[in-house]
This record gives structure tokens, C-alpha cells and sequence, in this order.
């Protein structure tokens, strides 16, 4: 998990597939590598510990 103390403002790019609850993908930041990216769906929507600013 990668947790982010100060604002910034950048782009970011996301390709991913979804199959059923799976996702699954790359993201790119900027001049950063592209990095691997996977999810699951949760199964309550409440357990979900995003907030949108």
C-alpha cells in the first residue's frame, strides 16, 4: 500500500481488465516506470476506506 502525505499535482495513466471481481493492469506516473497494478472487489461497499477530495 502506498500512502501519500502531501498534495501533488501530476498525471496518471491506468490500463486494466476486469474479469468478475478481478482487476488487473498497468498505471504510469509521469517519467516513473509503469508498474503492475491488481485489485479484488470487496464484497461490502462500506468496507471501502477511500475518500474523494
Amino acid at each position: 500500500m502506498v500512502r501519500v502525505s502531501s498534495k501533488e499535482t501530476g498525471r496518471f495513466g491506468f490500463i486494466c481488465s476486469i474479469h468478475g471481481k478481478q482487476m488487473m493492469g498497468t498505471a504510469k506516473a509521469g517519467m516513473l516506470p509503469a508498474s503492475k497494478v491488481t485489485g479484488e472487489r470487496m464484497e461490502n461497499a462500506e468496507q471501502n476506506s477511500f475518500t474523494q477530495v
